[in-house]
């Protein structure tokens, strides 16, 4: 079974320059046959969480992760990575991220490229999702 997946990113500020800044921008992915959203509870460094292996999704996928946690400051980071090693994405309290996954193109393919997760403090909490078509 297929749906639509429609994402809208929109922005607005009468103060932040001269002029008004009115910006809206939708993105729909017709038939997507996979994804949705969970909601999770990170664990620390040692302990990295994998949100997905590549394996799993096409060239085609789209991934979004929100930061729900409500720590603050530094303790609030979490960070997503591509590779299991590097901090590729770094999201503090209430920032989000949106973006194309396409893990089964990385160059190298003896590296292991399969989505993981953690917190900079146990107990982070994230929203995430992949949507596939």
């Amino acid at each position: 079974m297929a749906a639509n997946a429609t994402f809208q990113l929109a922005l607005y500020s009468s103060d932040l320059q001269t002029d008004i800044l009115d910006l809206s921008v939708t993105n729909t992915m017709p038939a997507a046959t996979q994804g949705g959203l969970l909601r999770i509870d990170l664990n620390v460094t040692g302990h990295k969480t994998t949100l997905a292996a590549e394996t799993e999704y096409n060239d085609t996928s789209k991934l979004f992760v929100y930061n729900a946690s409500t720590n603050s400051g530094a303790a609030s980071r979490v960070y997503v990575s591509f590779d299991g090693t590097n901090k590729h994405i770094t999201l503090f309290a209430g920032e989000w991220s949106m973006m194309p996954w396409t893990a089964k193109q990385v160059p190298d393919a003896g590296s292991k490229s399969d989505l993981k997760a953690w917190g900079e403090t146990a107990g982070n909490t994230i929203e995430y999702g992949i949507f596939d078509i």
